[in-house]
């Protein structure tokens, strides 16, 4: 199988940390029929590589390690552009208003929504609209100030705020403590970069 063959082989084990296995057991076309249907599935096993809104992008073509290895480290290389996330600082809203650029602060738990949510960030679709904002990352943690002061307790959570406002926390230009799909995320960059327009016309004046 491929588990006990290509899988365990020790350049696929390493490029497969590069995305984010799923494994679906479908019992032989008896559990999980939803999946197995949606993707056409015929046989087992099947590798199915997929962006992050799960739409099929290629599906495994080789069998020995190397060549699996070299698949995936493709398939990341094209679908995994990493976001250049700056760090929740002193200096953070000073660079961002220096850009001329609104924040999007993303705060996440580690947890698997959260991990979720930043994989949706390098989805391809996104990468021109992000480019308009300076993005920043930040861990959420018990005693962490900033968390508190955001009134951020869990994630995934993303703050878009406007760097050049008096107190940009206490009214950001939008906010959303859920996770939410390139498409929807690519409707609220859209939406909260206009109210950010808006917000730069007046500090102009």
């Amino acid at each position: 199988s491929l588990e006990n063959g290509a899988f365990s082989d020790d350049s696929v084990v390493e490029a497969s940390k590069k995305i984010m296995p799923i494994l679906v057991d479908c019992d032989w076309g008896k559990k999980n029929q939803d999946v197995s249907g949606k993707y056409k599935v015929r046989g087992y096993p099947t590798v199915i590589f997929t962006d992050s809104e799960g739409k099929e992008v290629e599906r495994l073509r080789g069998r020995d390690g190397s060549s699996v290895a070299g698949q995936i480290s493709g398939i990341a290389e094209k679908y995994t552009k990493a976001a250049a996330w700056a760090e929740y600082n002193e200096g953070t809203f000073g660079e961002a208003a220096e850009a001329k650029k609104p924040l999007l602060i993303f705060f996440t738990d580690g947890k698997r929504k959260s991990l979720a949510q930043e994989d949706v960030f390098i989805d391809p679709k996104l990468e021109k609209a992000l480019e308009s904002f300076f993005l920043v990352r930040h861990e959420i943690s018990k005693e962490c100030a900033i968390c508190k002061g955001n009134r951020v307790r869990q994630g995934p959570a993303i703050y878009f705020m406007d760097p050049l406002a008096e107190n940009p926390a206490k009214k950001p230009l939008y906010k959303v403590t859920s996770y939410k799909s390139a498409k929807s995320l690519e409707g609220l960059l859209k939406m909260t970069f206009k109210r950010w327009e808006k917000a730069l016309k007046k500090h102009e004046e």
